[in-house]
């Protein structure tokens, strides 16, 4: 492996308005990203010059990235003494749409991280079409959700509808919370019109295929077909209780190619969860 570090072709990407220079082995880029496989191996300027730009990206996000290509875990990693991460993630002019200050971020638990960090670096793996990248930051966001008092706020709901598809497991997932977490009040109608229409539309939709909790399994069943809830883990639905799917199976929002992938997700999961 060590040889092979040293001996194997590096990627240049040159990142955010300052360019500032990360290198990368092409290889392991490759590998994670079909963003990248395109741009470095067909004919596009990128593949002759191993030079890739991307103007538009914050640094801060990009060497999470570049962290997880290596060690397969999302961590921050100052570049130097003058960086940290708190004054980092402040600098995310694109995610900070939220400006909690809570105490107590740790570099080494995502799940501690702004939830607009978060939401930025999902986005980045979509743009990076890095499908595995995707899995780790959005179980990152359901366990930050677990551990801070506190829903996504308005702004961040609205930053992802604007930066997502209507299909979108991010969209989804934040959906998702509204619909079995949020506490409805008339003095935050302003704020719920803010929201683009056809987010609130996903919402009520999603509220309305619900039913009480408290139900038997066999009214359970029957409110399930009256809702034509039929593909249920199209829906992510349970079927024996009303649960909200990142409770139920959090692969519904990984987008495994099979079965077979979502099974293995799933042992490997509950095998970390009993460590």
């Amino acid at each position: 492996m060590i040889k092979f570090l040293y001996s194997a072709p590096m990627t240049t990407i040159l990142v955010g308005p300052e360019q500032e220079r990360f290198a990368v082995h092409k290889a392991l880029l490759c590998n994670k990203s079909k963003y990248f496989t395109k741009a470095l191996t067909g004919s596009f300027e990128e593949s002759k010059t191993g030079i890739v730009k991307l103007d538009d990206v914050s640094p801060v996000l990009f060497r999470i990235f570049v962290t997880w290509i290596y060690d397969n875990v999302i961590r921050y990693t100052a570049p130097d003494d003058s960086h940290n991460l708190e004054e980092d993630f402040e600098s995310i002019k694109d995610c900070s749409i939220g400006n909690r200050n809570e105490p107590d971020r740790d570099g080494d638990v995502p799940s501690t991280w702004p939830y607009w960090a978060l939401i930025g670096l999902y986005l980045l793996g979509d743009r990076f079409d890095a499908q595995l990248f995707r899995v780790e930051t959005i179980d990152a966001l359901s366990n930050a959700h677990d551990k801070q008092d506190h829903g996504m706020s308005f702004e961040e709901h609205n930053y992802i509808c604007k930066n997502t598809s209507a299909r979108s497991p991010l969209r989804q997932f934040a959906i998702h919370r509204i619909a079995y977490t949020s506490v409805f009040r008339t003095k935050d109608l302003k704020d719920w019109s803010k929201l683009p229409s056809e987010y609130l539309a996903q919402v009520m939709i999603k509220m309305g295929m619900r039913m009480p909790s408290e139900l038997c399994g066999g009214c359970y069943k029957t409110g399930l077909e009256e809702n034509q809830a039929k593909d249920l883990q199209d829906l992510g639905m349970s079927s024996e209780t009303d649960e909200a799917p990142y409770d139920n199976d959090m692969c519904f929002y990984h987008e495994h190619a099979n079965e077979e992938e979502r099974e293995l997700c799933r042992d490997l999961r509950n095998t970390s969860d009993t460590d």
